[in-house]
């Protein structure tokens, strides 16, 4: 038997022995992951190739970004690539054609805190300087499959929202201040807890401070606290917001409403990480990171004269933009399910869940939701509880809520995602989602799905394609099925779409897909 192990004496570019590639090592971690490689340097090239192969990766090797080509090869789920200030725009924006979900790591021989900034900038996932430990990127690798499945929302198919998801845990590794804009109800501070979540200040507090809520002379004290005396009333000492988040995540929620005179000391804080009480005589230093969010346009403010353009700049450093749900139509039948499942899980309701029919789907998908996700959320949570019970279904008269006329966009018949006029008859298998909200792949039923794709009809959970790739384990729950395959690559596809769902267990995927473990290993192994 070939070893398949890295020799030591092939690693003169590593500085250690790679993980996963010693005695009694367990099965290949990156089984089913397609992994380009760009690099000038031959041995490095060679290098990272056996280290990935020995963890059952498939692997593609390139000296430049222009040598390759993605006809006939799958997209890759990652790339490791030779960072170049001049051509790395250009690197990341041909990468991102192949897969716009793609994690990209960079290694350089000198990347300094400009170089690192500028590298997430561009969507960069990390950077890592030579020498390295494999282990160091191997550890990053798995931290981002694991983030990219472990965020506290649920999974949405709009190109624009997979985007913006996507980038959550590379802005979450870096302590860069980061502004997130969007209209009210977009889920900002969801957004700002999942960057803190996946960061390193996880385990320190994360507080949230509505800066539109608090009145003008109250504001100074709740976010740099106070000594004793300070002003009447102030019995006693009292922290700020700044400092009982040491270590952690300050959220500043509508920045755009803080006064004057506020932002100049929080521009102190974000520039030299340093507060004064009221009424105190020193400085006092604080270690904390600073997400921002406003529902305003903070240049226009910056151009009237009513937000600071210094601080408007040191806070847009890493901007994350949520779009508004009219925007993302296709999100709208999937955030519905989900919230409705969430809610009867709640109050214990026995499943299957009633959902939406069609004429009810039709409304949803017409409306513009002027209150966004927030509003969306609301009217679910609330069919839910008041629905009468033994309804198999949900009708526009079973929604208690008065939706506006002006703004339900014209009548159409056809689907927002794909196209094409979804099939008549086709329903959904309703299960009770996990803990972290996730669904499952229950549909067996293959006939229909040749030419579809509309997640409303392939699965509850999902969040994007890598083309016909195998899928990594939370990342993607569907595949894309391609006109004129047979039935059964189809059928293989959906088997090894649920083992990656289900991590490899098979008597849990043959559950899933209502056939029995021998049924699947025969599937599985038809010689």
């Amino acid at each position: 038997m070939t070893d398949s192990r890295i020799p030591q004496q092939d690693l003169s570019l590593f500085t250690g022995k790679p993980a996963g590639a010693g005695e009694g090592a367990g099965p290949p971690v990156f089984a089913g992951i397609s992994i380009l490689i760009i690099h000038s340097m031959t041995a490095l090239r060679h290098n990272l190739k056996r280290l990935f192969e020995s963890l059952g990766a498939e692997v593609n090797v390139s000296e430049d970004i222009h040598s390759i080509t993605a006809g006939g090869q799958p997209a890759p789920h990652l790339a490791v690539c030779e960072w170049q200030a001049d051509s790395a725009p250009e690197t990341v924006q041909i990468l991102r054609r192949l897969n716009s979900a793609m994690l990209i790591y960079m290694l350089s021989k000198d990347a300094d805190y400009e170089i690192t900034r500028r590298a997430f900038q561009l969507g960069v996932t990390d950077i890592l300087n030579i020498p390295f430990k494999p282990e160091a990127l191997l550890s990053n690798i798995f931290q981002n499959l694991r983030s990219t499945q472990g965020l506290i929302l649920p999974d949405v198919p709009s190109k624009v929202m997979q985007e913006a998801l996507f980038t959550l845990p590379r802005i979450a590794r870096s302590d860069f201040n980061v502004l997130i804009t969007g209209e009210t109800g977009t889920g900002k501070e969801l957004i700002a807890r999942a960057v803190h979540d996946l960061s390193g200040r996880s385990e320190a507090p994360f507080i949230t401070v509505n800066c539109g809520a608090i009145p003008e002379t109250l504001i100074e004290s709740e976010l740099f606290g106070h000594e004793r005396g300070a002003f009447t009333g102030a019995v006693s000492a009292r922290r700020g917001k700044f400092e009982l988040a040491e270590g952690g995540t300050v959220f500043l929620d509508e920045i755009g409403d803080m006064p004057l005179k506020e932002q100049v000391k929080l521009l102190r804080v974000l520039e030299e990480h340093k507060i004064e009480r009221v009424g105190g005589e020193k400085s006092l230093a604080v270690n904390i990171r600073i997400i921002a969010a406003t529902s305003v346009n903070l240049e226009e403010a910056v151009r009237k004269g009513s937000f600071r353009e210094d601080l408007f700049f040191r806070l847009n450093t890493l901007n994350i933009t949520m779009p508004p749900l009219r925007e993302r139509a296709e999100d709208i039948i999937l955030l519905a399910r989900h919230y409705l499942k969430k809610t009867f899980t709640e109050i214990r309701t026995v499943p299957p869940y009633p959902m939406p029919d069609d004429a009810c789907r039709d409304l949803l998908m017409r409306y513009t939701w002027p209150g966004n996700v927030r509003e969306l959320r609301n009217v679910m949570t609330r069919t839910a509880i008041l629905l009468n019970p033994g309804r198999r279904e949900i009708s526009v008269a079973d929604i208690p809520y008065r939706f506006d006329p002006e703004k339900i966009r014209p009548h159409h018949t056809r689907s927002a995602v794909t196209n094409e006029t979804p099939p008549a008859g086709t329903r959904e298998t309703h299960n009770p989602p996990s803990a972290a909200g996730e669904g499952a792949f229950t549909r067996t039923d293959l006939t229909q799905q040749n030419r579809i794709y509309n997640r409303e009809y392939l699965s509850e959970n999902n969040s994007g394609k890598y083309n016909s790739l195998p899928e990594v384990r939370g990342q993607r729950d569907y595949v894309y099925i391609a006109p004129g395959e047979t039935m059964a690559d189809i059928e293989m596809k959906a088997i090894r779409m649920t083992l990656a769902h289900t991590g490899g267990n098979k008597s849990e995927a043959a559950r899933l897909l209502n056939i029995s473990t021998r049924t699947l290993h025969r599937k599985l192994n038809p010689d």
